[in-house]
C-alpha cells in the first residue's frame, strides 16, 4: 500500500540531490530533459523511477550513475560532492559505489559467465583467492552456479539479466542502478530477477531501478514518478 503522505524512517543517505537540471543542445534548439530535480536516497531504499518514454527516467539514472552529468545543481554520492570533478575521478567513484544494469545486459560475449562476472574485481587488483570467493557468492545469489563456465551466447536472456546482476553486484556497490532490468525478459524470468534483487535489498544494498511494470509495486518502498523531465510524484510505502 502507497500513500503520499507517509514519510520513511530517516536513514544515512547514499544520492543527495538539488535543483539538478540537464538540458541537450544542438545547433538549433535546446531540450530540457530533466529541471529541478530534488532526491534524496537513502541506505536500504528500494526505489522504483516511473514515467511515460522520454521523460527522462535513464538520463536521470545516467547521472546518478556518474555517467551523465547535470548542467547545474547540486549533487553528492556517498557523502561526495560531484561538481567540479573529472572523468577520472567520476570514474573512480562509480567504480568504488556504483553498480549499473542496463537492459540490453551488455556482457561480453568472448569472456566465461565467471569471468565477466569477475572483470570488475580484476580492476581492483584482488588476489585469486579474493576474486573466486567473491565471484562464487555472486553466482550463488543468482542462483547461476552451474553456469560459471558458459559464454553469454550459451544462456536464456532471464540468465544473462542475472549475470548481468551478479557483475553489478560483485563489488558490495553501495548503490545498485537499474534500467528496465525486467523489460526484456518474460513474466517468469522477470520474477526470478524481482526476488534476486529483493534479497540483495534485504540485505543491504540499496536499489534504484526504473520500470515501466507496475507487477513489482511491492517491491519498492518508494515510488518517484517523472513526467517531462520533472519529478511530479512521490510516494511511500506504509510500513505495517
Amino acid at each position: 500500500m502507497y500513500r503520499n503522505d507517509d514519510s520513511p524512517k530517516k536513514r544515512e543517505p547514499v544520492v543527495y540531490i538539488q535543483g539538478g537540471r540537464k538540458s541537450f543542445r544542438n545547433k538549433y534548439v535546446e531540450t530540457v530533459a530533466l529541471d529541478n530535480i530534488n532526491i534524496e536516497i537513502n541506505s536500504k531504499d528500494f526505489i522504483s523511477i516511473t514515467g511515460p518514454s522520454g521523460c527522462g527516467k535513464s538520463t536521470l539514472l545516467h547521472i546518478i550513475g556518474l555517467i551523465d552529468s547535470f548542467d547545474s545543481g547540486q549533487y553528492s554520492i556517498a557523502g561526495v560532492k560531484v561538481n567540479g570533478l573529472s572523468q577520472s575521478q567520476k570514474s573512480y567513484i562509480r567504480n568504488k559505489h556504483v553498480g549499473f544494469v542496463f537492459q540490453a545486459f551488455n556482457l561480453i560475449e568472448r569472456l566465461s559467465v565467471f569471468d565477466n562476472i569477475a572483470l570488475p574485481l580484476l580492476h581492483r587488483g584482488l588476489s585469486n583467492a579474493d576474486i573466486l570467493e567473491k565471484v562464487q557468492h555472486s553466482l550463488d545469489v543468482v542462483g547461476l552456479t552451474d553456469r560459471a563456465k558458459f559464454y553469454p551466447v550459451q544462456l536464456s536472456g532471464g540468465q544473462q539479466q542475472r549475470v548481468a546482476i551478479a557483475r553489478a553486484t560483485v563489488t558490495s556497490p553501495d548503490l545498485l542502478l537499474l534500467d528496465e532490468p525486467t523489460g526484456n525478459l518474460d513474466s517468469k524470468n522477470g520474477d526470478i530477477v524481482m526476488s534476486q534483487l529483493n534479497y540483495l535489498n534485504r540485505n543491504g544494498t540499496t536499489i534504484v531501478m526504473v520500470t515501466h511494470d507496475s507487477r513489482y509495486d511491492s517491491f519498492f518502498n518508494r515510488k518517484i514518478e517523472l513526467f517531462d523531465g520533472g519529478i511530479i510524484g512521490e510516494s511511500f510505502r506504509k510500513e505495517m
